[in-house]
């Protein structure tokens, strides 16, 4: 399963077990990676997603095969998920720029672009984590920027006042100390979010046209960067404990939460981005209300789906081991 309170150090909307529309990012980027990863990496088919009903996602995997495995054997499935990229992945911008390799393992790679989409739209802006909007939260990318000489002073000018225009017609490579302190008055002038990370983009692409002279470890660093951003703030946390177990029935898809009073519906990635937790995931009352039947059915349909897959896929299995073998 997947919790947003494991997003704590990086959420800046709620904190614990609260979730709102603006965290919702984290549980649809973990329906997004986590479908990529169990159907193409390791080869599952009968794989549904459901909202928890309170502040996260669970996983349910009904292939037979995947049923028989011991408890031991499925945490390693898990494992295989938090260390795709490396056993530091996601603690800091750091250790996953470190853990990342260039280019991409193909499963990052294959989800990267919806991953970054979703980062530009609900991480770094004002109306979500906020991430470029304000100083106190776009100092840990600043601080994690790879040791290139001056990358850093040049992207804090950048993100302060939009001055490469300044620089280029300043007799100096790089900006003094002094202008620095000049243009912190004029913060409130400093480009937008979506700017900010323009920038970032272009500041990193700078230094690695520089790359030749730098040492390889650096080099790395610099083309890990932008993807280690995106994936410490948008790779899912998995919590293990749920793991190995085939009996908490307690959570199966369209059941109750007994604090929430939500119900656990299904998701998919391709309408997951969309949802309002606080206006299209159904609840108790909205059941109960004339509404109930239309809120419910867009869900009902994606579980006839999975079902039909499951149902599908078993009656295959069957046929095959049905055929007789070849005559000699």
């Amino acid at each position: 399963c997947v919790d947003v309170n494991a997003y704590d150090d990086v959420r800046t909307c709620c904190q614990g077990f609260s979730i709102c529309p603006k965290c919702w990012v984290f549980v649809s980027t973990a329906v997004h990676m986590l479908d990529a990863v169990l159907r193409s990496d390791l080869g599952l088919e009968d794989v549904l997603l459901t909202y928890s009903g309170c502040h996260g996602l669970h996983v349910w995997v009904s292939d037979a095969a995947a049923r028989a495995l011991d408890p031991t054997k499925r945490i390693s499935m898990l494992q295989y998920i938090e260390t795709l990229a490396g056993d530091d992945f996601r603690r800091t911008i750091g250790s996953t720029a470190a853990a990342l390799t260039a280019p991409l393992h193909p499963t990052l790679a294959r989800v990267y672009d919806v991953l970054e989409s979703a980062f530009e739209r609900s991480i770094i802006p004002e109306t979500g984590q906020r991430l470029l909007a304000e100083r106190k939260h776009w100092t840990r990318i600043q601080d994690a920027l790879p040791a290139v000489p001056d990358l850093r002073t040049s992207v804090s000018v950048c993100w302060w006042v939009g001055v490469r225009q300044l620089l280029r017609t300043s007799r100096y490579a790089t900006p003094p100390r002094p202008l620095l302190h000049h243009v912190q008055e004029a913060w409130e002038r400093a480009p937008d979010a979506a700017t900010r990370w323009q920038q970032l983009r272009k500041a990193i692409g700078d230094a690695l046209e520089q790359a030749a002279k730098l040492p390889p470890k650096t080099r790395a660093a610099l083309q890990s960067f932008i993807p280690a951003v995106v994936f410490t703030y948008t790779y899912p946390r998995v919590a293990m404990p749920a793991a190995p177990s085939l009996s908490f029935w307690v959570r199966t898809p369209f059941s109750v939460h007994p604090d929430t009073r939500r119900v656990r519906v299904p998701l998919v990635p391709a309408t997951v981005d969309g949802l309002n937790p606080d206006e299209l995931l159904p609840t108790v009352a909205t059941l109960a209300s004339s509404i109930g039947a239309a809120v419910l059915a867009p869900f009902i349909e994606i579980f006839d789906r999975f079902v039909d897959g499951c149902v599908r896929h078993r009656a295959g299995a069957v046929a095959r081991l049905e055929v007789p073998p070849p005559r000699a």
